[in-house]
């Protein structure tokens, strides 16, 4: 099923693209990819910026919204193109394909993770560093996330670029009522061990939680002993 909340990513597109001379109820065209991408892009710029930290680990994301009926009808309204719901969800069927293969190229940057120490995700190292923050979604879900980044290496004379990329496997995956309005990011510390945490992100209908990242333990400062 269809919603019509989705019909903001390619709405601007078919305005562009058809004029007000097409014809509804015929096959409509393919857009030109560059258009799509220069569309999305201008939408993408902007979203809203959110940070995040938990001692060692720091984490800047793309507020990316949920539900944009506002925004789609604010587009056909400007437009001049009542849309009916049924004609959306026409549209929807016909290019939401297109549109989900551009937005790869965008969630896969969906920001930051910088890593101030060495952290153990299960029984993998992540070294101390920056890295990319990618996230798979396909169908308004978030399938998988996943950070990577390109270091140098000099071996000898030469210098190699080598890539590191760890997914962070999710541990559950719950189903809820009220919908998140927006891409949520957040750190769950386990009880009884704030050393140790979890990533947790949220997106529509659905809220998963990663394994346990193993933080260095804070060492304890000695307070002053009294004469």
């Amino acid at each position: 099923m269809f919603s019509v909340s989705r019909v903001f990513w390619f709405l601007p597109l078919t305005v562009a693209l058809w004029g007000s001379s097409t014809l509804w109820g015929q096959n409509l065209p393919i857009p030109n990819q560059k258009e799509i991408e220069k569309r999305i892009q201008a939408e993408w710029q902007k979203l809203p910026e959110v940070k995040i930290q938990y001692r060692h680990l720091q984490i800047t994301y793309k507020k990316v919204p949920y539900h944009l009926d506002k925004w789609a009808e604010g587009f056909a309204q400007k437009a001049g193109l009542p849309f009916s719901p049924q004609q959306i969800r026409q549209m929807i069927r016909q290019y939401l394909p297109l549109i989900e293969k551009q937005m790869q190229k965008y969630t896969a940057k969906l920001g930051t993770l910088e890593a101030k120490s060495n952290v153990k995700f299960g029984a993998t190292t992540i070294p101390k560093g920056k890295y990319t923050l990618g996230v798979v979604m396909r169908h308004r879900r978030v399938q998988q996330i996943y950070i990577y980044r390109i270091i140098q290496k000099k071996i000898g004379k030469k210098v190699r670029k080598k890539s590191q990329h760890f997914v962070l496997r999710f541990a559950k995956a719950k189903k809820v009522r009220k919908p998140f309005q927006n891409l949520k990011f957040h750190f769950i510390p386990r009880k009884k061990k704030p050393h140790q945490v979890a990533l947790a992100v949220a997106y529509g209908f659905w809220a998963y939680r990663t394994k346990y990242f193993k933080l260095p333990k804070e060492r304890k400062k000695k307070g002053k002993t009294k004469p």
